[in-house]
C-alpha cells in the first residue's frame, strides 16, 4: 500500500508547540491555538499528549483554531456515517514519525473537512468507495488518498470552492469518478502544486473539474502535476453546464485532455500552459498503489523550478529540490548517498588489490544500483566488488561511481600508497674486464624495481686453520692445514634501475680468483645477496 511507502523523515517539531490536558470533555470555550492528540488506541476524552483520544472523539469535540496530531499507527472507522471534523482545523501526522494511516471498512464512506481546515502528512487508504472531502479555503499538502471512487462519481479527492494540494497522491481504484476533482463549485479557483493523481480504470478520470452550477467561472491551476488514468483513457476532464471551467496546466505530464460539457452553453476548458509533457509517466508499480517514478523517467527533473509554493519536502518527506531542479509529481526521485568504498591504505605494485563497494538504494524498486570504477591509471571496472592492480609505485586514486539509470550518481574515491616490491635480483653475471695495465671487473644484472644496489668485490685466499678457525693468509710455501679465506677489496653502493643494469669497477686486480655480491635494497625490503665467482687471469 502507499503508506508502506512513506519516508520516516519530517520537518522538525515547531519549538514550544503547547498541550493542554482538559477535564473530561472540551467545552466549546477551550482556547483557540492549542495543540491536541488523538491516537489509534486513544479513548480519553480530554486529547491531550498523556491521554489522547479516538479520531472520532476529536472530530466533534475540537474546535476550529485549534490542533490536532494524529500519532502515527492506523486509524479504523466503519461508519457508514462520515467523519466530519470542525472547520478551521488544523490536523496533522506528528513530526518525526510515520505518517498515520486512516482506513475505512464501509462500502461508502467519507472524511469531511467543511472549509478552512489544513491537513498535511496524513495517509487515507480503503477498499471500498470513499472520499477526502474538502471544502472552501482548504490547504492539504503531503496528504495520500487511496480508494474507490465514491459511489455517484464523487472522486477520490474532492476538492469544493478554492483552496491549494500540493505535495499529495490521490489515487482512484474504481471504476467511476476520478482520482482528484473539483465539484459543484461555482466562481472558484483551485491551485495545485507537485501532486499526483491516477485513476485505474477506463471509467474514471485523473483529473475531473466538473461545474454543475452557475454563479461564475471556475478556474483549476495545475504546476508539475502528473495526471494518468491508467487504462488508457481520459487523464484530464474539464466539463460545464453553466460557466466556464478552465483546467491550466503547466510543467505536468498528462494526455489525451477532454473539453466537455455537462449540456449547457459553455464548454469546459484544459489549457496547456507550456513545460507540458503528453506521455505515460513510468511508475513503480501503480497497481500496488506506489507511484514513485522510474529511474528513466522523464518527468524526474523536469518540473517548474523556483515557486513561492514549492515545499521543503515531498509527500514522503525527502527534500523536494534535488540537485537544483524539482520533479513532476508528488514523489521527488532521490539521488543515490555517497558510496562506500573499501580499499587498503596501502599495498604493493604489481599486487591484484580487492576493491568493493556498497550503496543503500534510496529508490527501492526505480531501478538497479550500478557500480563503476575507474582508477588514475586509465583502468576501469563494473561491479560492486573489482580486482586491479597498479604497475607502477607512488600515490594511485581509486573513483567509485554509483547509478541506478536517472541523472543521478553519487562517487567516493580512495587514497592509496603503492610502494614497490622487494627487489629481485636476475641474469647476474660476472667477468674480467681488460684494462690498460691489468684488469678489472664487470658485473651484469637485472632489477624487476629500482633499487639501491651494494656491490662488493673480495679475493679468494688461502688461510691457516688455527683452533679449528680458518685465520689469515698463508705464504706461498706454507700448504698445510689450508682454508679458503678472502679479502674485501671494493665495495660500491650504485642507484640500479629496474631492468639490465652493468657495473664496471675501475681498479687492476692482480691475477686470481674473486667474488663479488650484489644486495639490492628498496622501501619494501632487501633481495637475498647473490654472489658470483669470476677469475683475473
Amino acid at each position: 500500500m502507499l503508506s508502506e511507502r512513506r519516508h520516516r523523515r519530517r520537518r522538525a517539531v515547531a519549538a514550544g508547540a503547547a498541550t493542554v490536558a482538559l477535564a473530561l470533555t472540551l467545552a466549546p470555550s477551550a482556547l483557540a491555538g492549542t495543540t491536541y492528540y488523538a491516537s489509534p488506541s486513544g479513548g480519553a476524552t480530554d486529547c491531550s499528549q498523556a491521554t489522547p483520544c479516538s479520531l472520532a472523539q476529536a472530530a466533534t469535540t475540537l474546535f476550529g483554531g485549534n490542533t490536532l496530531i494524529l500519532e502515527p499507527g492506523q486509524y479504523s472507522f466503519a461508519g457508514p456515517s462520515p467523519i466530519t471534523f470542525a472547520p478551521n482545523l488544523t490536523v496533522e501526522g506528528q513530526p518525526g514519525a510515520p505518517a498515520p494511516v486512516i482506513t475505512s471498512t464501509a462500502a461508502t464512506n467519507s472524511i469531511d473537512f467543511p472549509g478552512g481546515n489544513t491537513l498535511s502528512y496524513v495517509d487515507f487508504e480503503s477498499a471500498g468507495g470513499f472520499s477526502l472531502t474538502l471544502g472552501h479555503d482548504s490547504n492539504v499538502s503531503q496528504v495520500s488518498v487511496q480508494a474507490a471512487a465514491d459511489p455517484g462519481s464523487v472522486p477520490v479527492c474532492d476538492m469544493h470552492a478554492n483552496g491549494t494540494m500540493m505535495d499529495s497522491v490521490c489515487i482512484d481504484t474504481g471504476s467511476t469518478g476520478s482520482a482528484w476533482g473539483a465539484t459543484d463549485t461555482g466562481a472558484a479557483t483551485v491551485t495545485l502544486y507537485n501532486d499526483t493523481f491516477y485513476a485505474a480504470q477506463s471509467g474514471a478520470y485523473a483529473m475531473w473539474l466538473d461545474q454543475t452550477a452557475s454563479g461564475g467561472a471556475d478556474d483549476v491551476t495545475a504546476t508539475n502535476v502528473i495526471a494518468l488514468n491508467g487504462a488508457g483513457a481520459t487523464d484530464v476532464d474539464a466539463a460545464s453546464d453553466g460557466s466556464d471551467a478552465t483546467i491550466t496546466m503547466m510543467g505536468s505530464d498528462y494526455r489525451a485532455p477532454f473539453d466537455g460539457s455537462n449540456g449547457g452553453a459553455m464548454h469546459g476548458n484544459v489549457v496547456a500552459a507550456g513545460g507540458n509533457f503528453a506521455a505515460a509517466p513510468d511508475f513503480v508499480n501503480a497497481a500496488a498503489g506506489d507511484l514513485h517514478e522510474l529511474a528513466n523517467d522523464p518527468t524526474i527533473g523536469a518540473g517548474l523550478l523556483g515557486l513561492s509554493s514549492d515545499g521543503p519536502l515531498d509527500v514522503a518527506g525527502n527534500p523536494r529540490t534535488v540537485a537544483g531542479t524539482v520533479d513532476m509529481g508528488a514523489f521527488e526521485y532521490q539521488p543515490p548517498a555517497t558510496p562506500t568504498l573499501t580499499a587498503p591504505a596501502t599495498d604493493t605494485a604489481g599486487q591484484a588489490i580487492s576493491f568493493s563497494g556498497a550503496e543503500t538504494d534510496p529508490n527501492p524498486g526505480a531501478g538497479t544500483i550500478t557500480y563503476s570504477w575507474k582508477f588514475d591509471d586509465g583502468a576501469t571496472a563494473t561491479g560492486a566488488a573489482v580486482v586491479h592492480a597498479f604497475a607502477t609505485a607512488g600515490p594511485h586514486t581509486a573513483t567509485l561511481t554509483v547509478g541506478d539509470g536517472s541523472p543521478y550518481t553519487a562517487s567516493a574515491t580512495a587514497q592509496l600508497a603503492i610502494v614497490p616490491p622487494a627487489p629481485h635480483i636476475s641474469a647476474a653475471a660476472a667477468h674480467p674486464a681488460k684494462r690498460k695495465h691489468g684488469y678489472g671487473a664487470k658485473l651484469t644484472f637485472s632489477l624487476n624495481f629500482a633499487a639501491s644496489a651494494q656491490v662488493t668485490v673480495a679475493e679468494r685466499l688461502h688461510g691457516k686453520r688455527v683452533g679449528g678457525r680458518c685465520q689469515g693468509a698463508l705464504a706461498r710455501a706454507a700448504r698445510t692445514h689450508r682454508c679458503p679465506s678472502s679479502k674485501q677489496l671494493t665495495s660500491t653502493s650504485i642507484a640500479a634501475t629496474a631492468g639490465r643494469n652493468t657495473v664496471v669497477l675501475g681498479r687492476r686486480y692482480p691475477p686470481g680468483r674473486y667474488t663479488a655480491t650484489i644486495t639490492a635494497t628498496n622501501a619494501t625490503g632487501s633481495t637475498r645477496p647473490v654472489t658470483l665467482n669470476f677469475r683475473v687471469p
